[in-house]
């Protein structure tokens, strides 16, 4: 019910970047936080939210014409929270491949909270800073 809501505002936050969504979720984590100390067990899905919370999910943008396979490798490995986006070319109308061009190779970008590395190509060196 309504902790799903919550990860989906979560969710949507870092798909659009639109804050509102984020206060919107926190404010929902807020008000039921004291119920789920008290009862942990019968309030798993808005502990995972308040999880994503306090620990921000990374997000990862490949670009360029490999991107499939890249964002495959990467989804082979656990990483909690993990929000991907793969373009094989420019998309402005997401932020987090907003202004991102590739070149001849393709490009992985790892972020938090809408704030990236530099680009690597490789993927080893993308799970590198992704456990970070």
């Amino acid at each position: 019910g309504n902790s799903v809501m919550a990860r989906n505002l979560q969710r949507l936050w870092i798909l659009t970047g639109d804050a509102e969504c984020r206060e919107s979720a926190i404010l929902m984590l807020k008000r039921l936080l004291k119920q789920a100390e008290k009862y942990p067990t019968s309030f798993s899905m808005w502990l995972s939210c308040i999880l994503a919370a306090i620990y921000p999910a990374k997000e990862v943008a490949v670009i360029g014409q490999a991107c499939r396979g890249i964002s495959k490798s990467i989804l082979e490995h656990f990483i909690p929270f993990l929000s991907i986006m793969a373009s094989p070319d420019k998309q402005n109308g997401y932020p987090l491949l907003k202004d991102r061009e590739a070149g001849d190779d393709t490009e992985i970008y790892v972020c938090e909270q809408f704030t990236c590395h530099r680009p690597v190509k490789m993927i080893e060196e993308a799970l590198s800073l992704l456990k970070t």
